[in-house]
């Protein structure tokens, strides 16, 4: 029987691509992602992304350094119970859910490492866009 909270969620479609902003330079390096891209601040629940690269940069005022594409049929096919969701304050956005935080816990640690690599692992690298004016 299906969970009925995540029956009450809407979720993105599996054909939708979503973008993960690199905010730091070492996110990717050699031609492939870090894990780094995709572990959990302590203080978050859950990964930002767009609906597009343009969506992605919504909010953000630092430097940026391209972008991780993956199609959300990939993320869930990891099988790792991630939910890909509408950011329910900003159309443009969606949010990555059920990443476990590193921990002082090895076991928890091991798995959220292991997680970020497999989402790094899928992802494809999009160039920075093009600054207005320049």
């Amino acid at each position: 029987m299906a969970d009925a909270s995540l029956n009450a969620v809407s979720l993105i479609p599996d054909d939708q691509m979503v973008f993960r902003v690199l905010t730091l330079p070492g996110w990717y390096r050699r031609g492939k992602f870090t894990y780094r891209a995709f572990m959990l601040r302590p203080d978050e629940t859950e990964i930002s992304l767009g609906l597009s690269a343009e969506g992605a940069l919504v909010g953000l005022t630092g430097p940026t350094y391209g972008f991780a594409s993956l199609l959300v049929r990939d993320i869930h096919g990891l099988n790792k119970g991630l939910i890909v969701k509408p950011n329910p304050d900003n159309q443009q956005k969606a949010e990555l859910w059920g990443l476990p935080l590193w921990s002082d816990n090895e076991d928890q640690r091991d798995v959220a490492l292991a997680i970020a690599e497999d989402l790094a692992d899928i992802s494809e690298f999009v160039p920075p866009l093009p600054v207005a004016g320049v």
